[in-house]
């Protein structure tokens, strides 16, 4: 499976993509982490929201991401706890999917879509105390179906958030996040929410990224077994100036990872995915508010399998 590129199909994508090749030799330094992941989602029912039959569709989507730390300095705090100094980093990520939609409906899905993205992370302790943490990001990113690619698909997303560390492992939050996918600037609220227990039986709820509710066993050394109780995520692509279309997954994971040496693992998993919505919608911010549910489908569960890679550089 592979992304077909030509200059002259797709040319905000091609020079987008020329962009991010020639930060490539930054993203190959030091502490850098860079993760691949393939999942696969079998077929399964498509239906409205009154239950009606629409068709069947599965779904192939492949994931690379990179996060490159920039700089890194001691401040007065972090004299104290050095895990809190400020940092900036580029975070890179791309994913392709293919959509295997059939039925009366699937000539109106997207078939192939490519989320590629490039932005800055930044962040820092506040007042003193240490408890406090400001965190900032800023990016551009190309959301589109891959055969679609114009200017109206590069989209601009960022957000501020504070951070209070409630005690070791438990962090939370709010602020503001920018986002363009629904035509001009728009300002949203945020939430941030982190609770990690690390030994031999680890547990981690994430709210900063969607949603990830999961729990760890390290039976040796090299071997870790995972449960990802519940796991929401998601892409979009830009369908037109005034159209966008949107897939949020609901999944529940089982995996296995290997670590080859401190730097290097990989992961392998299987499970399901209990609900896969898909919704085309208008881009303004007066239908998001108005709920709009008129192209609301979704697919029913469906098996998952997943198979990933990961590397720090040293």
């Amino acid at each position: 499976m592979f992304l077909p590129l030509s200059r002259r199909s797709s040319p905000v994508l091609f020079s987008f993509l020329l962009f991010l090749l020639s930060l490539l030799p930054v993203a190959v330094r030091a502490q850098s982490v860079l993760s691949l992941q393939g999942d696969y989602v079998s077929s399964s029912r498509l239906a409205d929201e009154v239950g009606r039959n629409l068709g069947n569709g599965g779904l192939w989507r492949t994931t690379l991401r990179a996060v490159v730390p920039l700089s890194s300095h001691l401040t007065d705090t972090a004299k104290v706890r050095p895990a809190r100094s400020a940092t900036w980093s580029l975070v890179f990520s791309g994913m392709y999917a293919r959509l295997g939609a059939a039925g009366p409906v699937a000539p109106s899905y997207p078939g192939r879509i490519v989320n590629v993205s490039a932005g800055t992370a930044y962040q820092r302790p506040l007042f003193g105390a240490g408890r406090w943490r400001l965190m900032g990001s800023f990016g551009l990113g190309i959301y589109a179906p891959a055969n679609r690619v114009g200017w109206q698909s590069l989209l601009v997303n960022g957000g501020v958030l504070m951070v209070y560390h409630v005690r070791e492992g438990l962090a939370v939050g709010g602020g503001l996040g920018l986002t363009t996918s629904y035509g001009l600037p728009m300002v949203v609220p945020m939430g941030y929410l982190s609770w990690k227990r690390s030994g031999p039986y680890e547990l981690h709820v994430d709210l900063t990224n969607g949603l990830r509710v999961a729990g760890a066993a390290r039976l040796t050394p090299r071997f870790r077994a995972e449960l990802t109780a519940i796991e929401m995520g998601g892409f979009s692509a830009v369908m037109s100036r005034s159209r966008i279309y949107s897939s949020t997954l609901l999944s529940s994971t089982l995996s296995a990872h290997y670590a080859f040496t401190p730097h290097m693992g990989l992961n392998f998993g299987v499970g399901s995915v209990w609900r896969r919505t898909s919704r085309l919608t208008s881009r303004s911010v007066k239908n998001l508010f108005k709920g709009d549910g008129a192209d609301k489908r979704h697919f029913g569960p469906a098996f998952r399998c997943t198979l990933g890679f990961q590397v720090r550089l040293r």
